[in-house]
């Protein structure tokens, strides 16, 4: 097995792990706790947002941050931190400010958009397939609730088409650190 094929494999694991805590300790949390009222844009509307869509999110989310620690960890493909950061402190931050009922995209589509189109645009050169495995069902059971039962068509395609672009941002951000400066240790 080569050096690249033994890392991919750790990643896997190291994805997985991240996953499982995260997607457990978001499980606990929200079964624990009263619904949260549905938004569509800034306006609550007479529904309570279902434990396992709150938690959907949160697998992925973990396998993301894993990735991101173990290439920190590991002092390793530095185009990595600024991209998987960006992704993650931009989709984040706007995540907050729509929980605090200021911002009217939805924290999920903008996650998960963004992890999608920043994994699609790898062409396999940093894809996990755990995180195309978790993201996809999640997105699916996001995609449903938005747009069959809520019906929030339009705050679904403004925060598609802005996660669209910070999933386009952040690959841009990992092509542009892809080669070694002069004097650095990639």
């Amino acid at each position: 097995m080569s050096q690249p094929e033994l890392r991919r494999g750790v990643d896997g694991w190291i994805a997985g792990v991240g996953a499982l805590v995260l997607g457990i300790a978001a499980a606990i949390w929200f079964g624990s706790r009263p619904g949260m009222p549905v938004m569509i844009g800034v306006d609550k509307i007479d529904h309570v947002v279902p434990a396992h869509y709150q938690v959907c999110v949160f697998p992925v989310f973990g396998a993301m941050v894993a990735l991101l620690a173990a290439d920190i960890l590991r002092r390793q493909h530095r185009a990595s931190w600024l991209a998987r950061g960006a992704l993650l402190a931009s989709t984040s931050a706007l995540a907050c400010v729509r929980l605090a009922g200021a911002l009217p995209m939805s924290g999920h589509v903008l996650f998960l958009t963004a992890l999608l189109v920043h994994e699609l645009a790898s062409r396999g050169r940093s894809g996990h397939v755990l995180l195309w495995l978790l993201a996809l069902p999640a997105f699916g059971l996001t995609a449903w609730y938005k747009l069959f039962v809520w019906q929030d068509f339009t705050w679904f395609a403004v925060s598609f088409g802005a996660g669209a672009g910070i999933g386009v941002a952040s690959r841009w951000l990992w092509r542009k650190g892809a080669w070694p400066r002069r004097g650095s240790a990639m």
